[in-house]
């Protein structure tokens, strides 16, 4: 069994978020015996995300989305925030006119 590699410092959520979505759990955590953890307060510092948006999306958009995601190397959501924001700042540029 190989030494897991060493964790990065990650100074937001979306920076960890990215580099999960690129690189596999098992190199930098030893999962040969997996723990459920049960306890209450288990993680004190864990904080409840909040502002999520449930979004339908058809079955072709979602598989070009996760062609384009891959080709720019982040994950299938961040992409789809990414559509969402410009989409706001668009649409806001022409409310403002």
């Amino acid at each position: 069994m190989k030494q897991p590699k060493q964790r990065p410092h990650f100074d937001s959520e979306d920076e960890e978020r990215e580099f999960w979505a690129t690189h596999e759990i098992e190199d930098y955590f030893d999962m040969s015996n997996p723990q459920v953890v049960t306890k209450p307060n288990s993680f004190p510092n864990l904080k409840r995300t909040e502002g999520l948006v449930e979004l339908h999306i058809d079955d072709a958009s979602v598989k070009q989305m996760k062609t384009l995601a891959k080709k720019r190397k982040v994950d299938l959501a961040t992409l789809a925030a990414q559509y969402v924001q410009e989409g706001i700042q668009r649409d806001a540029r022409l409310a403002a006119r």
